[in-house]
């Protein structure tokens, strides 16, 4: 921005909107060619140690856990069949929703837990992602799981 001494104020504003812009821009095309790239790589299903799988995403998330002073409570998980780049990208989006949306000034606490279910004959790992963060109304439990859709306006970052 070497030639902004030249811009009136006006000016100046516009441009720093259109910077904005363009860095949301930037951020929704990067999503969108990481969900193109999950959706066709599902297709590598192994045996996924979800403990593994969790203790490399605790260390990727690092710096904002410790930042947000999270506590992260992660149970015995199981092994399971499945795409390891999905699960990953699934924990990472949960672990960091919950940071994301804590309440103001409470310390983000996320639990997560596992049970078995037998359902028609086969053996079900269910996860449980448990949070202390600012929840949202299940009128809007089919929105909020749709593919780029937000609830809460501008107040947080993200698509």
């Amino acid at each position: 921005m070497k030639e902004s001494s030249v811009l009136s104020e006006e000016g100046k504003d516009y441009l720093a909107r259109m910077l904005n812009a363009s860095s949301r821009m930037q951020l929704l095309i990067n999503d969108l060619l990481r969900f193109s790239r999950l959706s066709s790589a599902g297709q590598n299903h192994v045996m996924v140690d979800l403990n593994r799988v969790m203790v490399e995403v605790l260390s990727d998330m690092e710096v904002s856990i410790a930042s947000s002073r999270a506590h992260i409570q992660v149970e015995l998980l199981p092994e399971i069949f499945g795409e390891p780049t999905q699960i990953r990208q699934i924990f990472q989006n949960l672990i960091g929703n919950a940071i994301k949306f804590r309440k103001d000034n409470v310390e983000p606490i996320v639990h997560v837990s596992s049970t078995s279910r037998v359902r028609e004959g086969k053996n079900f790992a269910v996860l449980s992602f448990e949070d202390n963060g600012t929840g949202f109304d299940e009128k809007y439990s089919e929105k909020i799981f749709g593919i780029f859709q937000r609830l809460d306006g501008v107040k947080f970052q993200g698509t």
